[in-house]
């Protein structure tokens, strides 16, 4: 599996356990299979997790699914913005 292909799986499966923190989808052991590896996310950091999403209806778990999406790809917009911005030498 590509690590991209690995990441979004990640993504799937740490959102279906409930994260509300994307930031931590960086701490996630890559040695693991993605669920396994959402799951010990889950067990380290407890407070970053929701109660559970399996009982949400469709609608909400679809509205906490694109806001996951979106935090995500705002986040990786502004690492290749900066990184953008180093190599031209614009910031240090």
């Amino acid at each position: 599996m590509d690590p991209e292909e690995y990441q979004n799986w990640l993504t799937e499966h740490a959102l279906r356990a409930g994260l509300t923190n994307p930031d931590l989808l960086k701490q996630a052991n890559m040695l693991l299979p993605p669920e396994k590896a959402a799951a010990d996310l889950k067990a380290r950091f407890p407070g970053s997790f929701r109660e559970s999403v399996r009982g949400l209806s469709e609608k909400k778990y679809a509205e906490a699914r694109a806001d996951m999406l979106t935090e995500l790809a705002r986040q990786q917009y502004q690492q290749r913005t900066a990184a953008d911005l180093r190599r031209i030498g614009v910031v240090a």
